[in-house]
């Protein structure tokens, strides 16, 4: 395979564009490609977007590629999230994403174009050590993406370039304003899940699987004890460490959730503080070397309802089916199907997914 030619995702976004740049100055054969991933909504088509990412190739004077992965995207990334919900659970659907529809595609055309690397418009490094390869934070803390891409294996890794590692989101804001790229020079970022398209998962539910939502049925909330305290909308419309969206029986009560019960269909509620907890159990990890759990000082993020800063370790017990994680400070509400993920200093070790205990 040729060395001196990548393949880059090219979003039309500034991130994509300067690192296809980047790669063009340091003298590499470029070939953006895009991907059709959802059919887009609203004023802006599919046509529109790929139109406006066909002018900023021809711009920098590269290749541009579009594949159609929407069929595939449904079936594994949006037929995931949604039955995840259905099941009480909180997905994240971007990490599936990146490891097996974004960077699969990519690695599968460099293949087909004798390339030997992919490259994204990421913050983060990708580093080699003792013959495996890591992903580390980049240089803007702000923009680190790497929480994102714990998925991705050493043999991915392996081919892939990351040329904003070394940037701050500001720098390459310069860089393309001194390109001529004033039209994504402040494009707004999109936040988010891609295919809800600035709408609530719920609405997206509602409108995309319409058949499942009919069955969604009222239930039963109920305290620590027991005892029901009230009701609730449907299972799908609610997630750990959530506090609105119950009717109670009698006046509301300052009370979050913390389980819900698919055969019961039951929400269990209880005060704040009794949604921090200290031991996380984990499944479907995945590791560059599971080895590295055996270091000291690995941190982890966790995510619940909203963001928990970085907690320490101090205990990690792997077994074939699952990890359990002793942390010396308390998490607060981690929903099941959210990702863990593991770091020694900036390096990222790898990730799982939160299960109930």
């Amino acid at each position: 395979m040729n060395k001196n030619k990548v393949i880059i995702g090219l979003s039309g976004g500034v991130d994509s564009t300067v690192a296809a740049y980047l790669l063009k100055q340091d003298k590499y054969e470029v070939i953006g490609v895009t991907l059709k991933l959802f059919e887009a909504s609203g004023k802006f088509s599919n046509e529109d977007y790929i139109q406006q990412v066909k002018q900023i190739a021809d711009n920098l004077e590269i290749e541009h590629i579009v594949v159609d992965v929407r069929k595939e995207f449904k079936s594994k990334i949006i037929n995931y999230f949604a039955n995840e919900y259905f099941n009480a659970r909180t997905p994240s659907p971007c990490t599936l994403c990146n490891k097996i529809i974004k960077h699969k595609t990519l690695l599968d055309i460099a293949d087909k174009h004798n390339a030997f690397y992919v490259a994204t418009g990421h913050y983060i490094s990708v580093k080699k050590e003792n013959d495996k390869h890591y992903i580390h934070k980049g240089k803007d803390d702000v923009k680190d993406q790497s929480y994102f891409l714990w998925q991705l294996t050493d043999e991915m890794l392996s081919r892939t370039l990351s040329p904003l590692g070394k940037y701050s989101k500001n720098e390459v804001r310069q860089i393309a304003s001194k390109l001529g790229f004033k039209d994504i020079y402040n494009k707004k970022e999109s936040m988010g899940v891609c295919f809800l398209q600035k709408s609530n998962y719920r609405d997206f539910l509602k409108n995309t699987f319409p058949k499942q939502i009919n069955e969604v049925k009222q239930g039963d909330v109920i305290d620590e004890s027991g005892n029901i305290i009230g009701t609730h909308s449907g299972l799908v419309n609610y997630t750990i460490g959530q506090k609105n969206g119950i009717t109670y029986i009698k006046e509301p009560k300052n009370l979050y959730v913390k389980k819900m019960n698919v055969k019961t269909n039951t929400i269990t509620v209880c005060e704040k503080q009794e949604l921090n907890t200290k031991e996380l159990y984990i499944t479907d990890y995945s590791f560059i070397d599971i080895d590295d759990l055996n270091k000291e000082g690995i941190k982890v993020i966790v995510r619940g309802y909203g963001l928990n800063p970085a907690k320490n370790c101090i205990n990690i017990i792997v077994k074939d089916n699952y990890i359990k994680v002793e942390l010396e400070d308390d998490a607060w509400a981690p929903a099941d199907a959210q990702p863990i993920v593991f770091y020694l200093d900036n390096k990222l070790l790898g990730g799982g997914i939160t299960a109930a205990k």
